[in-house]
């Protein structure tokens, strides 16, 4: 059963979802017992949005483990928990736990807030989720982010050709603040008969790294030095490496047009503007206390380390838009600022632009973005499953209370507003 199971996590990994269940089926049937089981194969069933499947194997699981946090959460996205129901109590109980791991209590406590979230009680919500980001491991380093951000806007130069021929397909890159809507965006262009996405991809930060490791010296003045005396030749190694990686989803034949949606590639698309002489860029950019506060009750378990914090949320949301100005000056038809909220308002009007812009033709099937059967690998599970909708909008209001540190880190109410007009501008 262990290797049935590990073996279905390999088919998954590639994207062989149907295999990965079947396998996953026959490890449950194997050993009955085995509670870990029944939640890995009702988060397969979830990701695919095959929620009947899901709740049964769960409840199955549950019935196994009653304390597991992990199952009781994805529960939670199947049959949503009443405050007062026993699951709730449960929920309660492992938070106070002292013997349980504190990532089993981060759910925990995030499963909560968003049960008092459905019902209209956003200070204990907003209680619940700050605990669940108190219990989370990781560190953030500001100062970083800052050197990072200014170097590209005093070094990076772009390439004498945006438009120029490139061996394999294009690539459209879609990036932004996780959050923001980034994967609402990949789902609108995953549905294009043209397009494949490899998703939330590390194909960008292997192509990039193995490029720093060549050619910075320990002379080096920043990261950005790899493009000093960079040559046709090194792009198109470079590229060759990217594509090679990005091709991995693609057992057989790759699409004309690649998805390449990681959100903070953002700070790094100058080098794919390098190497991907056709890529073309769409970054999301959304109400900075929507997407601040969705990130905060977010609940990422591994990565995102900023998250743990409003301050730092709002830190890295202003050096993402100090980026983003900088490559849209730069990069100039290359590079799109997407409004999420006129995306939600009039969606079809929007994509046909970005359609355009892209370089794909337009067709009716992206305003339906569902996932379709494809795997998705996001903290945004149920908004792949969802039609274009405005329910991210001004969601930040009823926790107005609580983010005044978010607030104070984008630079105060001024420059809130000041995002605020040009957005509607």
């Amino acid at each position: 059963p262990d290797y049935l199971a590990d073996l279905a996590l390999c088919h998954w990994g590639v994207d062989e979802a149907q295999i990965a269940i079947e396998l996953m089926g026959i490890a449950v049937h194997a050993a009955p017992d085995r509670a870990a089981f029944f939640g890995r194969l009702g988060s397969m069933h979830l990701s695919l949005d095959q929620t009947d499947e899901a709740r049964l194997a769960l409840e199955r699981g549950l019935r196994l483990a009653p304390k597991s946090a992990p199952m009781l959460a994805l529960l939670d996205r199947v049959n949503p928990t009443g405050r007062d129901d026993r699951r709730a109590d449960l929920l309660r109980r492992i938070t106070r736990s002292s013997r349980l791991d504190p990532s089993d209590k981060a759910t925990a406590a995030n499963t909560l807030g968003r049960i008092e979230e459905r019902a209209g009680n956003h200070r204990a919500a907003f209680r619940h989720f700050a605990r669940a980001k108190r219990l989370l491991p990781g560190s953030y380093d500001p100062d970083a982010i800052d050197r990072h951000v200014a170097a590209q806007q005093a070094m990076f130069e772009p390439p004498a050709e945006l438009a120029g021929p490139t061996d394999g397909p294009r690539v459209i890159f879609v990036t932004g603040m996780p959050r923001s809507g980034t994967t609402l965006m990949e789902s609108i262009l995953s549905r294009h008969p043209q397009t494949g996405s490899i998703g939330e991809s590390q194909a960008l930060p292997r192509a990039l790294a193995a490029c720093r490791a060549e050619r910075l010296g320990p002379g080096a003045r920043s990261g950005w030095d790899w493009q000093c005396g960079l040559t046709e030749a090194d792009r198109a190694r470079f590229a060759a490496l990217y594509l090679d990686h990005a091709a991995q989803r693609f057992p057989a034949n790759p699409p004309p047009v690649i998805i390449d949606k990681l959100p903070l590639n953002a700070l790094e698309i100058g080098f794919a503007a390098h190497i991907l002489p056709g890529a073309r860029f769409v970054h999301m950019s959304r109400h900075p206390l929507d997407q601040g506060l969705s990130s905060f009750i977010a609940n990422f378990q591994n990565g995102n380390a900023f998250s743990r914090r409003l301050d730092h949320i709002g830190h890295l949301t202003r050096c993402v838009a100090a980026s983003a100005r900088d490559h849209a000056v730069k990069l100039g038809p290359a590079f799109r600022l997407q409004s999420y909220r006129r995306l939600v308002e009039d969606p079809e009007f929007e994509i046909r632009d970005i359609l355009r812009h892209v370089g794909l033709p337009w067709t009716a099937e992206c305003l339906v973005p569902e996932n379709g059967g494809r795997i998705v690998r996001t903290a945004s599970v149920s908004q792949v499953r969802r039609a274009i909708n405005r329910d991210g909008l001004g969601r930040w209001q009823a926790y107005a209370p609580d983010l005044a540190p978010l607030i104070e880190a984008l630079g105060g109410r001024d420059a809130i507003t000041a995002w605020e007009q040009e957005d509607m501008a």
